[in-house]
């Protein structure tokens, strides 16, 4: 078993995260800071962040099942992975179809710091220990330590999708959006009541 590898792809879907002219003033022209177009610019370039972020997350939660070949879990843990896996896959295929229809957006780009960057890998590689084989959990302990990391990548998401969709002005978009929040919702309620019901009794 190629365990470095694996532990990529567990990297991958650990880290979750969202992207004029005008005439010179005179002395009796107030200053604008942002002007119309600047402030539609800015808002555009967060609204592209926002999808880069959500294609990253997408991108990272579709790998998911392949955590079954490092570790087994119960049936009902591998049905809710392989649920998540198989929706990101989906939505991962929406945004980049997207992508190629909206030139102005960028889901290559989620616009994060550097330093935001370097914590987020610094929490992921946390995670991959923990969950490594040998050294790390199994059993129940490996499963409730599986299904908590997902509660907090898909809380962040599908809030996430939220503020995409509000500040969407696209109806197509908005409606991708939207289905994206409904099944990201529907998935961290299953997981919230999967560790209520077998692992937090």
């Amino acid at each position: 078993m190629n365990i470095p590898g694996a532990r990529s792809c567990v990297a991958i879907c650990l880290l979750a995260a969202i992207a004029g002219c005008a005439t010179p003033p005179t002395q009796s022209t107030p200053v604008v800071a942002d002007r119309p177009s600047d402030s539609e610019e800015t808002k555009n370039r967060e609204l592209s962040y926002g999808y880069g972020q959500l294609y990253k997350t997408a991108s990272g939660l579709k790998h998911l099942k392949k955590l079954l070949l490092v570790k087994v879990e119960s049936a009902k843990v591998s049905m809710l992975i392989d649920d998540i896996s198989e929706y990101a896959e989906k939505l991962s295929g929406q945004l980049e179809k997207m992508d190629r229809d909206y030139p102005s957006l960028r889901i290559d780009d989620p616009g994060l710091p550097e330093l935001e960057t370097k914590r987020r890998k610094a929490v992921v590689w946390d995670e991959i220990y923990i969950m490594a084989p040998i050294v790390g959990k199994t059993g129940k302990d490996f499963e409730r330590t599986l299904l908590l990391s997902q509660v907090g990548v898909l809380n962040n998401v599908r809030f996430l999708a939220e503020v995409i969709k509000d500040a969407e002005k696209s109806e197509a978009r908005k409606a991708l959006v939207q289905e994206a929040q409904s099944r990201l919702n529907s998935l961290y309620q299953r997981t919230i009541r999967l560790l209520e019901q077998d692992y937090f009794c």
